[in-house]
């Protein structure tokens, strides 16, 4: 049988000539450490949308740091996990 394809649960910015797809976090500064290419930090700052909007429903345990996985009510879009007590 074919493979079902989701493409839900991301976050995109600044798209150029392409539509966000539903399902999806758009238009909105995903406010993480560093976007810059040279120093990129996917870490999540406080109040990023990235934060508990991880749609699919078994994560992996852990985070890139090696932190637990979920810290707030699911996990956090991309590799890191923002630590509970950083996220208000």
């Amino acid at each position: 049988s074919a493979a079902r394809v989701e493409f839900i649960g991301n976050v995109f910015w600044r798209l150029k000539g392409f539509p966000c797809p539903s399902g999806n976090a758009c238009l909105r500064d995903p406010r993480l450490a560093d976007m810059g290419l040279g120093n990129f930090d996917p870490r999540p700052l406080p109040g990023s949308p990235v934060i508990d909007r991880a749609t699919r429903g078994d994560p992996a345990d852990r985070d890139f740091f090696g932190r637990p996985r979920v810290s707030g009510t699911t996990a956090d879009v991309g590799a890191v996990e923002l630590p509970v007590p950083a996220r208000r």
